[in-house]
């Protein structure tokens, strides 16, 4: 008989009882030994509680993806608690099982589920472990929920600012960074000047993100989970409310999103990484945002306009020099990678694959798709005669598609002018 392994065991359970993944390994390999199965795949999930939903076990979705190609005729595992300890999800799996026709046991248990008590049986095994997991995790948020009234930390790390002394947070060297990008923000009002204030003072990597998160922490206001009085507070709570509001005040008057035309195709001359597009009052720009952490020498910026302009007087001729001369190489149908999407669609739809590897894959066929679709109307003819009347209407997003679609990348010279097109 072929058979799948299924181990799994939650760190607390490991700690506690010592029931660790190669014990679980060495049972089912002994069973299998004397009852002469032969092994086709081995299934780890490690550190995953068994309240989990299926789809968020790596393991499990690896065994269930398996299930169509490999064809076991059952799944072993010890115990039926290390199989789930939720009804809902057990019956979830139960049925793929059932479609593909494949049995489970647990070498540790007896089990009938071909009768209707058998069904009973596992139900109520199945009620008690969920009790007992249900049971654990009420005990600790009671003991999470008693170490924050004592003001003790849960671990893991510590803002900006602070740092943990015996269990508690508390203020550390660097508080007084915190206290000067307050006052910063406060009196500019910008967070892209707190920003660079922030880097060129104290050489940090901070960004606009990670400074909406450090106003955001209660723990400025000595809150922590809903304990007002957790640790030290920098700053009294009505200071801490003026700052939420300066925030969400900074975020709904922000710059609406632009539509850069070469986003991603321009690359810095010095340093080579691409530069970014940035708005000044009156233009859009590129530049090599790696100069403000002090990682490029490339000071300057250079207009969208200006790459535009000469983009629309070369790109012509250009064209027709180096590529529509170039010899045609014949591609792929892309029509394969559309029938895998489907292919992939349907499996996932069956709940045989988890979502983020559903969306890892699904990604990957519709960039071939794009990829060998890319181009080809252009490649096989010449630019229409007032193509650039037609461009001349096109709003910002279609001007962005229409480049997008032409070109991978224009190289610039240590002037930013700009000198060549990469299909």
């Amino acid at each position: 008989m072929t058979v799948f392994l299924y181990l799994r065991v939650s760190s607390e359970e490991q700690a506690k009882h010592g029931y660790s993944l190669d014990a679980q390994a060495e049972a089912l390999n002994s069973f299998c030994e004397r009852n002469n199965h032969t092994i086709v795949g081995i299934y780890r999930d490690e550190g995953i509680s068994g309240r989990k939903p299926y789809t968020k076990r790596p393991a499990m979705m690896q065994l269930l993806a398996d299930l169509e190609t490999v064809k076991p005729q059952m799944i072993l595992f010890t115990k039926l608690d290390r199989w789930f300890r939720n009804i809902k999800e057990y019956y979830k799996v139960q049925d793929i099982l059932d479609r593909n026709k494949v049995d489970w046991k647990a070498i540790n248990e007896e089990y009938d589920t071909s009768t209707a008590s058998g069904r009973l049986y596992v139900n109520i095994k199945l009620s008690i472990a969920q009790d007992e997991a249900d049971r654990t995790g009420e005990r600790i948020k009671d003991i999470h929920s008693q170490l924050i009234a004592q003001g003790k930390t849960l671990g893991g790390g510590t803002p900006v600012g602070y740092k943990v002394e015996n269990k508690h947070i508390v203020f550390g060297d660097d508080i007084h960074i915190v206290t000067e990008a307050i006052d910063h923000y406060r009196l500019h009002q910008s967070a892209y000047a707190t920003v660079q204030f922030l880097n060129d003072r104290y050489n940090l990597n901070m960004t606009h993100t990670k400074l909406k998160t450090l106003f955001r922490n209660p723990l400025l206001k000595g809150e922590y989970h809903g304990n007002p009085n957790f640790c030290e507070a920098l700053i009294t709570p009505d200071e801490w409310n003026a700052l939420q509001d300066l925030v969400d005040r900074n975020i709904k008057r922000a710059s609406p999103k632009r539509a850069y035309l070469f986003s991603g195709m321009i690359r810095c001359p010095v340093c080579g990484r691409k530069m970014s597009g940035c708005a000044s009052q009156t233009s859009k720009l590129y530049r090599c945002v790696y100069h403000n952490y002090g990682r490029c020498t490339m000071a300057h910026s250079v207009s969208e306009k200006k790459i535009e302009k000469w983009m629309l007087e070369n790109i012509e001729e250009d064209f027709k020099v180096n590529v529509t001369m170039k010899p045609k190489v014949k591609k792929d149908d892309p029509q394969k990678y559309r029938d895998q999407l489907k292919r992939l669609n349907k499996i996932y739809i069956l709940g045989n694959i988890s979502e983020a590897d559903y969306q890892r894959q699904a990604s990957d066929l519709q960039k071939k798709i794009a990829e060998m679709s890319k181009n080809a109307p252009l490649k096989t003819q010449n630019f229409a005669s007032n193509w650039k009347e037609l461009y001349a209407e096109l709003d910002d997003e279609h001007r962005r598609s229409f480049w997008h679609n032409l070109v991978t990348e224009i190289s610039v010279d240590q002037y930013l002018q700009p000198f060549r097109i990469v299909y």
